[in-house]
């Protein structure tokens, strides 16, 4: 099992935010803001593959939406 939690890091750099889960002892992370913001798959990859480096896990994307509002 792998644990993560959120990681208050000031950077924009994902080998240094990866390498900050890692030294905090997580093997799992929130899928990092960089990369929800990315205006191109290449970020994305590079983001993905600072996080493989390090052996972390992105595990949980933010998602919401309004039930109760209806179609």
């Amino acid at each position: 099992m792998r644990l993560g939690a959120p990681v208050f890091v000031k950077t924009a750099d994902a080998v240094e935010l990866a390498k900050a889960h890692r030294d905090l002892g997580y093997g799992a992370a929130y899928c990092p803001g960089m990369a929800i913001n990315a205006k191109s798959d290449v970020e994305i990859e590079a983001v993905r593959k600072a996080f493989e480096q390090e052996d972390i896990v992105i595990a949980e994307v933010g998602a919401w939406g309004n039930m109760s509002k209806r179609l």
